[in-house]
């Protein structure tokens, strides 16, 4: 049991330590990087969760049946306007996840109603020819599922206490 113990510490503190001043200096670099180290976890976390289709293993809800552009591509990503979106603002003693307002009604899940104002346009479809759209008021009632992105959970908090620790160990070696 005792040669368990000595060669988990092994790891964490090496037999040959450097002084106090290098540690010191290393864990305050620690302190300052700790932050940036926090939101590229948080932010690798949710652009996984969209990559793999899922949160955490559990699949997103499905589109509905004949959605336009449906066939061949992930739910969250038609054009990765979106993904590109997803990024991290440093407000000591903060680390707040930003994106887009279409990704937070994903995350959330969204319901959108009401009369919205179509402007004049042309429309150029992909094999038919280019036709004008005139203006128009077009009624809206949809719901969004919730197809979360990013949440409090005791998987992304493992995360974040693994990098955490990883940014200190460091400082000892």
């Amino acid at each position: 049991m005792k040669a368990q113990h000595v060669i988990i510490l092994d790891l964490i503190f090496p037999r040959r330590m450097p002084d106090y001043k290098t540690v010191i200096k290393r864990l305050e670099a620690a302190k300052r990087q700790l932050h940036k180290v926090i939101g590229s976890v948080m932010v690798q976390h949710a652009t996984d969760n969209i990559r793999s289709g899922g949160f955490e293993g559990k699949p997103h809800p499905p589109r509905k049946a004949g959605s336009a552009r449906d066939a061949g591509r992930q739910i969250l990503i038609d054009t990765g306007r979106g993904l590109r979106s997803i990024r991290f603002i440093v407000a000591p003693p903060y680390v707040n996840v930003v994106m887009e307002e279409h990704m937070v009604a994903h995350n959330d899940g969204a319901t959108i109603s009401g009369t919205f104002n179509i402007r004049e346009h042309e429309r150029n479809p992909r094999n038919r020819r280019r036709h004008r759209v005139r203006g128009h008021a077009r009624k809206v009632n949809t719901k969004l599922p919730e197809r979360p992105i990013i949440k409090d959970t005791a998987k992304l908090r493992a995360k974040l206490i693994k990098a955490g620790a990883n940014l200190i160990t460091n400082a000892f070696k």
